[in-house]
């Protein structure tokens, strides 16, 4: 073989042996590509806030409604106003409690009870008046109205205690009266009773 034939085919096993190197360098490297982004993360709340609500305007009916009980009230406070003025100016009073049970005019009071009666005022400097009184509230007092001959000379108070039977009396002089007369007035003004008595003519 000579020179040439050795030299072509050198060169035949070194374009081999090239071709060779670049098939197995291809395989063995890895592909490559884009990296992918990361997922987008989205909270939902559990309990989401409700929408706040509108709030409806009065109806028409409502407000008229309205309207009307507070007309219907100061008519009523009206009415009640009235009424009182109407009481204030006839002059009524509150209803009492006390009552008299027993009442009577003697010459004197002994153990808190009379011992004579009306008869027996012309023996006396002194008029006395007694009474049984019911009373079951609370303390209040009597006023007695003394007149002489229709003549008021006197106004007398009396403490009443809380009792079924309270015993009291109030004495005014007799002077040269010839009828004595007493009101019996609870505190509101009322009259409970009126007694009267007559002093007998003295032998000249």
């Amino acid at each position: 073989m000579n020179e040439r034939q050795w030299l072509a085919l050198l060169g035949v096993l070194v374009v081999t042996a090239c071709d060779e190197n670049s098939s197995s360098g291809a395989g063995s490297a890895a592909p490559t590509s884009s990296p992918s982004p990361p997922p987008t993360s989205v909270t939902v709340p559990s309990n989401p806030p409700a929408p706040p609500q509108a709030t409806p305007a009065p109806s028409a009916a409502t407000a008229g409604s309205a309207a009307g009980s507070a007309s219907a009230a100061r008519a009523a406070s009206v009415a009640t106003g009235a009424a009182a003025a109407a009481a204030t100016a006839t002059g009524a009073s509150a209803p009492t409690t006390l009552t008299v049970l027993a009442s009577q005019f003697t010459d004197r009071v002994e153990k808190s009870n009379p011992v004579g009666d009306s008869s027996s005022l012309s023996s006396v400097p002194k008029a006395t008046y007694w009474m049984d009184v019911a009373n079951p509230g609370d303390p209040t007092q009597l006023t007695l109205v003394w007149k002489h001959d229709g003549t008021e000379v006197m106004r007398q108070s009396l403490d009443v205690g809380k009792a079924p039977h309270w015993r009291t009396w109030g004495s005014h002089p007799r002077r040269a009266a010839h009828v004595i007369e007493v009101l019996v007035l609870d505190g509101a003004g009322n009259t409970l009773k009126s007694d009267s008595a007559t002093m007998a003519a003295r032998a000249p």
